[in-house]
């Protein structure tokens, strides 16, 4: 999932992971900060300019469900 995310995703897109277990969450969180970076950007990347990352991590922790949610 991860190797084709950004084939799948257009430009201004976004993409939502959820992990429910924290090795998932450790290999989702370190390619998301990888492709923060820019340094990885594939060379097909549409509108890709240099080094330029192919996007941000909006959330950088867990969102868990308030008491009420859980009931």
């Amino acid at each position: 999932l991860l190797e084709g995310a950004p084939r799948w995703v257009q430009p201004g897109g976004r993409l939502a992971i959820i992990t429910f277990h924290s090795l998932e969450d450790r290999l989702v969180m370190h390619r998301l900060r990888e492709w923060e970076q820019g340094d990885t950007s594939p060379a097909w990347w549409p509108g890709r300019k240099g080094g330029e990352p192919l996007g941000r991590v909006i959330e950088r922790k867990a969102i868990v469900p308030s008491d009420e949610e859980i009931e």
